[in-house]
């Protein structure tokens, strides 16, 4: 097989991650005196239990052998082939780094419903359009529906001094070519959806969020261990630090949120790259994980206002939930959502625990909800359930289309 070079070349930090997974081999090394007492509370990367004989030796040989076995998965990820095809979808409008694509097919007729995708403004926005046989867009298309997707873009220096507010109203200039649309939203997109549906519900017909944080404070995931990291002196020292980075940098880097995705679970580095070097050459699920992990390593920055509204007012003081989130000099309330909204969550979210993400759904009136058995991502990726998920989003979105006409 001939292969190709690296795309990014690292899951970034790659420092950070082997750096973790050292220090917690060590860890697990330290603890193999107790690998023979049923009780212990063993990481399924670390149970040494099943060794005959658990020696520091042994001990030592299998934490080499795990190592090993991580860093082939990465050679292995770094020289495949795969590479994401273009996007095909029409370009129909831009500002400045935002663009906005129309995924329609030609079959559906003009007066199909329209849906708008909101992605995150910390990871790019073609994990909604992965790769063949793995596209949100594709199967709201395939729904019958109109959708177009809003790629933030990367913030330029006509961005830098953008706030959450400047791209909500990015969002209601794309509906303005849209016309009334549901807004669905993915990750921080979806919070962002929840707030242009309070806010501005004229052009909106239905509201779904996807794996989006609303209350902040529910649940473990990143926003316990933002708490820690920026809760010190009510955050000063966190704002003193993006600041200084803002200056340095003109945004906040990529690195910033990266690195907090890997405090989240220290050995998922480790884990997820010792089961890739497993998977058989040309597999199916192998071109997933290595398209996934592209996206992954894809980081993009964040303006430095967004990012502080994003990591002190959300993150740690919860605003949203709190009702104390103002878009345009005016609160936010999510009992103001009157249009017919969704909101689902996956059962193992990290990244938006499903408590958090569900907070919406008690708040806003008659809201429905959902919640998968996955993760974060797996609420795109995941064969088994991202299908029935998306075939509930577009039931849902044709049923809102019709309450709203």
């Amino acid at each position: 097989m001939t292969t190709a070079p690296h795309r990014i070349g690292a899951p970034q930090p790659l420092a950070q991650h082997i750096g973790q997974m050292v220090a917690v081999y060590q860890a697990g090394l330290a603890g193999a005196a107790a690998a023979g007492r049923p009780d212990f509370p063993w990481d399924p990367s670390l149970d040494i239990s099943g060794l005959n004989q658990p020696e520091p030796a042994q001990v030592a040989a299998e934490v080499a052998k795990r190592m090993d076995a991580t860093m082939a998965g990465l050679h292995r990820w770094q020289t495949h082939p795969y590479r994401r095809p273009p996007c095909s979808a029409p370009l129909i409008w831009q500002s400045g780094a935002a663009k906005l694509f129309d995924y329609t097919a030609p079959e559906t007729p003009a007066n199909a419903p329209a849906v708008m995708v909101l992605p995150s403004l910390v990871n790019r926005a073609y994990v909604l359009d992965l790769m063949p046989g793995c596209s949100a867009m594709a199967r709201l298309a395939g729904a019958g529906l109109r959708p177009f997707m809003l790629d933030w873009g990367a913030p330029g220096p006509a961005e830098a001094a953008f706030d959450i507010d400047d791209y909500i109203n990015l969002g209601r200039a794309a509906l303005a070519q849209t016309g009334p649309a549901t807004v669905l939203g993915y990750c921080m997109g979806g919070t962002l959806a929840a707030g242009l549906a309070a806010r501005y519900p004229g052009q909106i017909n239905g509201l779904v969020t996807l794996g989006a944080p609303w209350d902040f404070a529910a649940g473990g995931g990143m926003r316990a261990q933002l708490r820690l990291a920026f809760g010190q002196h009510n955050g000063v020292a966190a704002e003193t630090a993006l600041t200084a980075l803002a200056a340095s940098y003109g945004h906040i880097p990529a690195d910033v949120f990266q690195s907090l995705f890997a405090i989240l679970n220290p050995l998922a580095f480790a884990r997820k790259f010792r089961k890739f070097a497993t998977l058989p050459d040309e597999s199916k699920a192998g071109a997933l994980f290595v398209a996934v992990e592209d996206w992954l390593a894809d980081g993009i920055a964040m303006a430095a206002p967004a990012a502080r509204t994003l990591l002190l007012d959300w993150h740690l003081h919860n605003t949203p939930a709190a009702g104390a989130w103002h878009i345009n000099a005016k609160p936010v309330q999510a009992a103001n959502i009157r249009c017919p909204t969704l909101v689902v969550a996956g059962q193992h979210d990290s990244i938006a625990p499903a408590e958090g993400a569900l907070a919406l759904a008690k708040a806003v009136p008659d809201a429905q909800h959902r919640l998968a058995p996955t993760g974060h991502v797996g609420l795109i990726t995941s064969d088994r359930v991202a299908p029935p998920i998306w075939r509930d989003i577009g039931q849902f979105i044709r049923d809102a289309n019709s309450s709203a006409t």
